[in-house]
């Protein structure tokens, strides 16, 4: 993979690529990225060209032709807080179990929460409740023990 995205217009082709995001000069010459990906490296530039894409391809104009790498056009695997995880950066065991372990209780809390008196479940909806409640808390504690 050599080039994060390449414009095409009027036969001019230019292109945000390794001679930009890896280069070891202090001048940026990339017509695309305009030196935000200068130096940088791979994966910060392939998250920068992610998150400035749109904005690129609109300056570019009507008739260009714009081809984005697919690292570019893929999602991350993860998202922790606001900082997305490319495949390279997979949590570590015990970071899935805490953050896990996290959701598990927040969710236990609101199936513990009041809710308001007009909106009552129906015997059925206050059993499954109660159903959802204890397996969750089975698994609460299975991730605990997993988190040892």
């Amino acid at each position: 993979m050599t080039a994060l995205i390449t414009v095409r217009q009027g036969g001019s082709v230019i292109a945000c690529d390794r001679g930009c995001y890896n280069a070891k000069h202090p001048n940026c010459d990339c017509q695309l990225c305009g030196g935000v990906n200068h130096g940088i490296g791979l994966e910060r530039a392939t998250a920068n060209t992610r998150r400035l894409a749109p904005k690129w391809v609109e300056a570019a104009g009507e008739g260009a032709e714009v081809e984005l790498d697919e690292t570019v056009q893929q999602d991350p695997l993860f998202t922790i807080g606001d900082h997305p995880m490319e495949a390279h950066e997979l949590p570590t065991f015990k970071h899935i179990v805490t953050e896990a372990l996290k959701s598990a209780n927040a969710a236990a809390d609101w199936l513990r929460s009041d809710w308001h008196p007009d909106s009552q479940p129906t015997d059925k909806k206050g059993a499954a409740r109660s159903e959802a409640a204890a397996l969750l808390g089975k698994a609460i504690a299975a991730m605990e023990r997993a988190s040892w």
